[in-house]
């Protein structure tokens, strides 16, 4: 991952030393030529690469929310969540058979919502703690947790290479060309003994519903 990055920038590095004034070659009457157009399109690839590891690094990330408006429901019970580290982790727990969503409200500060769970029969829905599998049952920000998992690219998609945390699930995505990376989630279905006690079988990575494609 390292070389891809020094390689970009060695790119980036490169061209910004051959277009000192950052101006298009153009003829004498302001069409641009052949050589300029192909530095266009190497800009478009150097743009492009950039973005994908502007992507690559937003994980580990464990929020589920889009930044959008949510269609959930709120209950008068309280919980609450404090910020640490990036993020939000549950610092009350919400009552049984209930989620706390937390959201970053600004400012080094997260408060907390009382939800339904995203799944009702899951353990940790029914029985509801501070750790990082309650969190993901409300959908929220949970950022501050250190938790993490990690996949590795072999031909043909991804493998799980770091086991998910209990009752969490690792997502395998492709990050860039023939590299992997995993981002934690709620399992599909939390009673499940791969949900339970996760690992890097193929069983663990379905249960992430992410490229589980090389194995």
């Amino acid at each position: 991952m390292l070389l891809w990055m020094l390689m970009i920038a060695g790119i980036l590095f490169a061209r910004s030393a051959t277009s000192a004034d950052g101006s298009p070659d153009t003829s004498g009457e302001g069409i641009p030529t052949a050589a300029a157009k192909t530095e266009w399109e190497k800009d478009d690839m150097i743009q492009n690469a950039v973005k994908m590891f502007a992507e690559i690094f937003k994980f580990p990330q464990h929020d589920t929310s889009t930044g959008k408006k949510e269609n959930r429901t709120v209950y008068l019970e309280t919980c609450d969540c404090d910020y640490h580290c990036g993020g939000c982790s549950i610092s009350r727990v919400a009552p049984p058979n209930k989620a706390c969503h937390c959201k970053y409200k600004g400012l080094w500060t997260c408060g907390g919502e009382v939800t339904d769970c995203k799944q009702p029969d899951a353990p940790y829905c029914k029985n509801p703690d501070r750790t990082l599998a309650s969190c993901l049952e409300g959908g929220g920000n949970c950022r501050s947790y250190l938790d993490r998992c990690d996949c590795e690219y072999h031909s043909g998609g991804c493998r799980v290479s770091v086991a998910a945390p209990p009752f969490t699930a690792c997502r395998c995505f492709t990050a860039f060309f023939w590299t992997c990376a995993g981002r934690l989630v709620h399992c599909k279905d939390g009673n499940a003994g791969n949900c339970t006690n996760p690992d890097t079988s193929k069983a663990s990575c379905l249960e992430g519903g992410g490229n589980c494609g090389g194995y």
